[in-house]
């Protein structure tokens, strides 16, 4: 049976995807949250977590198409960009999370 080399790729991608959209709909729920004590905490952490989650989601796209251009190459196609942007959404989450701990 062949295989596509092109398909690890865009399973990756689609990864990347799922990933960006569970952790924004994480931090939108603790902005939700901590809505509740204090609303201008609320909307900096929802309004962070969306540039953030945008930002990741166009590098995953630039990741997906830098790979594709250089699937039969042997050098290192992407850097850790989008690793650093999905820490920075992970810590976004948690410092929603506990400021809505220390709040309530």
């Amino acid at each position: 049976m062949p295989t596509d080399p092109g398909l690890q790729n865009e399973r990756t991608s689609l990864a990347w995807q799922r990933t960006t959209l569970s952790g924004l709909a994480c931090a939108l729920i603790i902005a939700r949250l901590v809505f509740g004590e204090s609303p201008a905490l609320a909307i900096m952490v929802a309004a962070v977590a969306i540039i953030v989650a945008g930002g990741l989601g166009w590098l995953s796209g630039l990741r997906y198409k830098i790979n594709n251009a250089t699937w039969h190459t042997n050098r290192l196609a992407t850097d850790g960009r989008t690793v650093a942007g999905l820490t920075l959404l992970v810590m976004i989450i948690a410092l929603g999370a506990t400021s809505y701990i220390l709040l309530g």
